[in-house]
């Protein structure tokens, strides 16, 4: 329920804004563009929201949104994310490969941001669409745990993804 306001505040939000289109569509997306308004896409970040329930990716897909991210910093019952000492799964839990199964199924791209090296190589293996980390830095520039290694850029690459990188000082080169 929480969830569901949330969404129809971000719909109420785009409404009272006439530069502003939500997309559900990369057609949608171009046609805004092309009408020089801004596209705006719903995305989660964590996929906490699931409660566990790998069919609740279901519901919000229908609802528009088209990016989740497995984790958020922290692990959960989908993943382990990269801060703090606790990684109690080794990488996606079962319910995690469930989890992706239902947003591949339903068009809805994975975000692999704030995921470990060990469940971005897990992800690899199970997704069957590209896959992104939408912020993030490179680990090669400056070391933090949160930072992509390079291996984890390589594979998202050869999943067809993309990497995004956040403008947030403390991930970047020094």
């Amino acid at each position: 329920e929480r969830h569901e306001r949330m969404l129809a505040r971000v719909e109420a939000i785009v409404a009272a804004h006439d530069d502003l289109v939500l997309c559900r569509t990369s057609s949608q997306v171009r046609a805004a563009k092309q009408q020089g308004k801004i596209a705006a896409l719903l995305a989660i970040e964590g996929a906490n929201c699931l409660d566990g329930d790998p069919e609740a990716v279901d519901a919000f897909a229908e609802r528009g949104v088209r990016l989740m991210q497995l984790t958020h910093f922290f692990a959960n019952g989908i993943a382990d994310g990269t801060e703090g000492w606790r990684r109690p799964h080794g990488g996606i839990t079962p319910l995690g490969v469930e989890v992706v199964r239902r947003m591949n199924a339903t068009g809805m791209v994975v975000d692999a941001a704030h995921m470990t090296d060990v469940g971005i190589a897990q992800l690899a293996r199970i997704c069957r669409a590209p896959f992104l980390s939408s912020h993030t830095g490179v680990r090669g520039l400056r070391d933090r745990q949160r930072n992509l290694s390079d291996a984890s850029i390589d594979l998202i690459a050869a999943s067809g993804g993309l990497v995004g990188i956040v403008l947030f000082p403390p991930y970047l080169a020094k």
